[in-house]
């Protein structure tokens, strides 16, 4: 017996008539024609029961990761400022810094100076770094080493590295070619993805290693930047794994992105010629 919802049919009711001695007659149809109505009107009510409840689910996962944007701007701006405010400080100690060096200190005294204002420029460089994480820009391209951005996300995780026993391993390409693009955006792609290293590590381990390496590679003929980052972590889980495709291939031949962390990388990869392993 079909089972049908508006003319669409959407499963078949198997039925058995255990008495031999007896048919089925026209009431016995009309009951099961009745019967296989309402089961499809059951079953559709069921589904659509269950597609409301992803539709609600959908957008309430959307509001949370609206407000969350929203805080993480304003933390932005807040950061921006105290940066600023940090930066003023620092480049006074620097200044006074230099002059005393300058003075023809000896000994000890001048190894202290030193190390006050290399460690000092060590912090306007974090400074930087963290203000172009917190600056709202908008998107330029111009030539960049990923190289250096890699290198300065590390430096400015070196502390939670260090607290987590996290050892990074850095092979880096010195003959590396810049490629073009925006530079904060792949920097916060970039240190989302270290990030997310981290965090696996931490997840289920008391410490673990980070491999960061950069070459550059053919593919048909064209130069591809290509970046990988591995970690010791626990891994994706399988049950995440068939929701992250594999390659993203615009129609430019020479775009190439592999998107591991959100879909935002086949935007900020778009008309790059970087491929991450």
């Amino acid at each position: 017996m079909p089972v049908r919802v508006s003319s669409r049919g959407i499963g078949v009711i198997y039925i058995q008539n255990t008495d031999e001695g007896r048919l089925f007659d026209e009431v016995d149809e009309l009951a099961m024609t009745a019967l296989s109505g309402q089961v499809g009107i059951a079953l559709d009510n069921a589904r659509l029961f269950q597609d409301l409840k992803q539709s609600m689910e959908d957008h309430t996962r959307l509001q949370e990761q609206l407000v969350q944007s929203e805080k993480l701007s304003a933390l932005g701006q807040l950061v921006a400022g105290v940066i600023h405010e940090i930066n003023n400080p620092l480049t006074s100690v620097i200044g006074y810094t230099d002059l005393e060096i300058m003075r023809g200190h000896e000994g000890q005294t001048l190894e202290n100076l030193n190390r006050i204002a290399q460690d000092s420029r060590r912090m306007v460089g974090i400074v930087r770094n963290l203000l172009a994480f917190a600056r709202k820009e908008k998107p330029v391209r111009e030539s960049v080493n990923l190289n250096h951005l890699l290198n300065d996300i590390i430096r400015i995780r070196t502390y939670h590295f260090r607290a987590s026993n996290i050892k990074v391993i850095e092979d880096y390409d010195a003959d590396l070619p810049a490629t073009f693009g925006d530079p904060n955006q792949l920097r916060q792609v970039l240190l989302n993805i270290v990030t997310n290293s981290e965090q696996a590590i931490r997840k289920g381990h008391s410490q673990g290693t980070i491999w960061i390496t950069t070459s550059e590679i053919e593919n048909d003929n064209d130069p591809y930047i290509h970046v990988v980052i591995q970690d010791s972590g626990s891994g994706i889980a399988a049950s995440n794994m068939s929701k992250i495709p594999i390659h993203f291939t615009p129609q430019k031949r020479q775009v190439r992105a592999q998107a591991l962390v959100c879909p935002s990388l086949m935007v900020l990869f778009k008309n790059m010629a970087v491929v991450f392993g």
